[in-house]
C-alpha cells in the first residue's frame, strides 16, 4: 500500500472515532471487497507527537548578584567593615590558642590524676587479695600442723631398742630438715635479718606458737664454731631454760653424751610456781665438712629438736602437768652477700603447741604490718592542715575496714591470735609487722573499748615515757579531745643515746548500732598513720633518727560458734625504722623494735582495765 492511501484510511479511522461511528474502509485500486462476516484487523497508527521547546538552564540567584558585583568596586566603609571583623576574628583564635595552651597541662595533669586513681585502686585490689590469702593461710595454720615432720615416735622401755630407734630416726629427720629449711628460704635474700612469727589457738583447743628466723653471723669466722656453741646449748638445756626464763627446769633422763649424735631430753619446768610442765623432747646433730674443691660440698651444720608422740619409759601425766611439744630445727650455712663476700648465716623454725589440758592455765598474753597508698602532705597554714586531715579521714576508715575484713575473712575471730614478721628491708630500712586477734569477753560494748583507746592515744607522749621509761616530748600543740582527726609530733630519746622522730596523723570513727533489721552493726576504728611530709614540722634526718607507724585497730561484734555475742578487738600495725647515716648501737635498735610491741602491750592493758571497771 502507498503511503498516501494509509495516511487517508488513519484520517478517517480517526474522524470516525470521533464521531462515535464505526470506521469504515477506505476503497481503492488493488483493495479487495470485504465480506460482512470478515472481521477486520486492528492496525496501531503512530500518534503525532508533540514538539517541545528546549528549557534554559536556570542561572541562581546568588550567582547574578556575584557576577553583577563582580565589576562594583567596594566601598572604603566596607572595607573597614570587614578589616574590623577580621581583626576580630583574630584576636578571637588567638584568646582561643591562649585559652587551649593553659588548659593542655591542666588536661595533662587530669590524665595523670586518672592514671594514678586507677593505679592505686588497683594495688589497692592486689592488696586486698593478698589480705585474703594471708587470711586462708593463717586459719589454715590453725586447722592443720605445717611442720616437716609427719611420722610418729614413739619409744619402748628397752634403752637398746630405744637407741636403735633413734638411729634408725635421725637420716630421715635430717633429709626433711634440709629440704624444709631449703624451700623455705628458696626465695628470700638469706644475708638479711627476716623473723616471722605467728601465735594462735588450734581448732582443737592447743596454744601454739610459730616462728622462722634468719640471723646472719658477720662475726662468725665459720660453721663449725657456731655449731659447738649450739650442741652445748642443747646438751645442757635444763640449765640454759632455768637461766634465760627464770622457771627451774630438772631433767627426769640421765645427761645426754655431747659426744652422740642422738639424745633425749626428758624435763619439767615449773611456770611461776604455779603450773608443771612436761618436756620430752628428741635431738638430732650432723656436722658436715666442706669437700674437696670443686665438689659442690658446702659445710653445713644442723641441729634438730622435735616432740616425742609415746614413751613407756617416761610418760607424759596430763593429770599432773601441762603437755609442751616442741619441734626446731637449725641450719648452718655458708652464704655469699650480693657483692660476693660470704657470711655465716643460722636460719631457724620452731613450732610450740601447748596441749589443750583440763588443768587450769592462765590465758597466755603478749608481755610485751599496708592498705594506705596516698602520701600524707602537711603544709604550713593551720586550717588547711586540718581540712586535709578530715579529707583523707574518710579515705583512710574506708580503706582499713576493707583491708581488716579480708584479712579475718576466713579466720575463727572468737579466738586469740598473733601473727608477727620482723626483717630488713632491701632499701636498709628495718621492718616489723603484726597482726593479732584479742577475743574481749568481758567488754560490755564497743564504745567501752573504743573510748579507752583514745583516752590511751590523746595522751600518747605520756604512756611511751611510762610503758618504756624514755623520755617523749611533744613537738605540737595538743589535739582537741573532740576532734575525730589528731595530729602527734613526738620526739623520744632511747637510752639517753639517741632521738627519734615520730611524726602521725590519728583519725578515729565510731558507728553505733543501727535500729533493729536494719544491718548496722556496732563498730569503732583507731587508725594511726605516718606523715610524709610536714613543711611546719619537718624531720631532722642528720639529727634524729625516723621511726614510721602505721596502726589499724577495729572494734566489733562477732558471735562464737554456739551463737553467743563476743566483742573482738583486731589489730595490724606496722613499724618501719628509717635507714640513717646516724650510728645507732644494736641494743637501741633491738630497744626501738620491741618499743613499739611494749606501748601495743600497754595499750591492751588499758582496754582490759576498762572492760573490767565497775560500772
Amino acid at each position: 500500500m502507498a503511503p498516501p492511501e494509509r495516511a487517508s484510511r488513519c484520517a478517517a479511522a480517526r474522524d470516525a472515532g470521533d464521531a462515535g461511528q464505526s470506521p469504515q474502509p477506505a476503497t481503492g485500486a488493488g483493495y479487495p471487497p470485504q465480506s460482512s462476516t470478515h472481521k477486520t484487523r486492528k492496525r496501531s497508527c503512530p500518534q503525532a507527537q508533540p514538539k517541545h521547546k528546549k528549557k534554559k538552564k536556570k542561572v541562581p540567584t546568588y550567582y547574578r548578584r556575584k557576577v553583577a558585583t563582580w565589576h562594583t568596586p567596594a566601598t572604603s566603609e566596607e572595607k573597614d567593615v570587614l578589616m574590623e571583623e577580621m581583626k576580630e576574628l583574630e584576636g578571637e583564635m588567638q584568646r582561643l590558642t591562649r585559652q587551649a595552651e593553659l588548659l593542655r597541662p591542666r588536661e595533662a595533669l587530669m590524665r595523670r590524676q586518672l592514671s594514678n586513681k586507677m593505679l592505686r585502686d588497683m594495688v589497692h585490689s592486689q592488696r586486698l587479695a593478698f589480705a585474703r590469702s594471708m587470711s586462708m593461710i593463717s586459719q589454715f595454720f590453725c586447722d592443720k600442723y605445717t611442720g616437716p615432720f609427719d611420722s610418729r615416735m614413739r619409744l619402748g622401755k628397752d634403752p637398746a631398742e630405744r637407741e636403735a630407734t633413734l638411729l634408725k630416726l635421725k637420716r630421715h629427720r635430717l633429709k626433711c630438715a634440709y629440704e624444709f629449711m631449703m624451700e623455705r628460704q628458696r626465695h628470700m635474700n638469706p644475708t638479711s635479718e627476716f623473723c616471722d612469727q605467728k601465735k594462735f589457738v588450734a581448732t582443737n583447743g592447743d596454744i601454739c606458737s610459730e616462728r622462722f628466723e634468719i640471723v646472719p653471723l658477720v662475726d662468725a669466722r665459720g660453721v663449725k664454731p657456731v655449731f659447738d656453741a649450739l650442741e652445748g646449748f642443747v646438751c645442757n638445756a635444763e640449765i640454759g631454760m632455768s637461766e634465760v626464763s627464770g622457771d627451774i627446769t630438772i631433767r627426769e633422763n640421765d645427761d645426754p653424751q655431747q659426744s652422740n649424735s642422738v639424745a633425749q631430753h626428758r624435763l619439767v619446768t615449773t611456770i611461776a610456781d604455779i603450773v608443771q610442765m612436761d618436756t620430752n623432747n628428741v635431738a638430732f646433730a650432723e656436722y658436715r665438712p666442706p669437700g674437696p674443691p670443686g665438689s659442690g660440698e658446702e659445710e653445713i651444720g644442723f641441729s634438730i629438736n622435735d616432740a616425742i608422740d609415746e614413751d613407756e619409759l617416761f610418760p607424759y601425766r596430763p593429770l599432773e602437768r601441762v603437755r609442751q611439744d616442741v619441734t626446731v630445727i637449725i641450719m648452718v650455712a655458708w652464704h655469699r652477700r650480693k657483692g660476693g663476700e660470704p657470711v655465716v648465716v643460722l636460719s631457724r623454725w620452731w613450732f610450740l603447741r601447748l596441749r589443750r589440758s583440763s588443768i587450769h592455765v592462765p590465758p597466755f598474753r603478749e608481755k610485751d604490718t599496708g592498705p594506705f597508698d596516698s602520701l600524707t602532705h602537711l603544709g604550713k597554714d593551720p586550717v588547711e592542715r586540718h581540712t586535709a586531715l578530715l579529707k583523707m579521714k574518710h579515705e583512710r576508715v574506708q580503706r582499713a575496714y576493707e583491708f581488716m575484713r579480708e584479712r579475718q575473712r576466713f579466720m575463727d575471730t572468737s579466738t586469740e591470735f598473733c601473727d608477727q614478721k620482723k626483717f630488713e628491708a632491701t632499701n636498709g630500712d628495718l621492718c616489723s609487722v603484726r597482726f593479732e586477734v584479742v577475743p574481749l569477753p568481758a567488754a560490755r560494748s564497743v564504745k567501752t573499748v573504743v573510748d579507752a583507746l583514745e583516752t590511751f592515744v590523746f595522751n600518747i607522749e605520756i604512756s611511751i615515757s611510762e610503758v618504756l621509761g624514755d623520755i617523749t616530748v611533744r613537738e605540737n600543740d595538743d589535739p582537741q579531745r573532740s576532734s575525730s582527726v589528731a595530729q602527734h609530733r613526738l620526739v623520744t630519746t632511747i637510752a639517753d643515746v639517741v632521738q627519734m622522730d615520730t611524726n602521725n596523723v590519728a583519725f578515729a570513727e565510731y558507728r553505733p548500732q543501727g535500729p533493729p533489721g536494719s544491718g548496722v552493726n556496732e563498730i569503732g576504728f583507731l587508725i594511726c598513720d605516718s606523715v610524709d611530709e610536714d613543711e611546719l614540722f619537718p624531720y631532722r634526718p642528720s639529727e634524729r633518727v625516723r621511726q614510721d607507724v602505721t596502726v589499724i585497730i577495729m572494734v566489733a561484734r562477732h558471735s562464737r560458734r554456739d551463737g553467743e555475742p563476743l566483742i573482738v578487738l583486731s589489730r595490724w600495725w606496722c613499724l618501719r625504722i628509717r635507714r640513717s647515716d646516724i650510728d645507732v648501737p644494736l641494743f637501741v635498735v633491738n630497744r626501738i623494735q620491741s618499743g613499739v610491741e611494749k606501748v601495743g602491750a600497754g595499750m591492751m592493758a588499758a582496754v582490759h582495765r576498762a572492760c573490767q571497771a565497775p560500772l
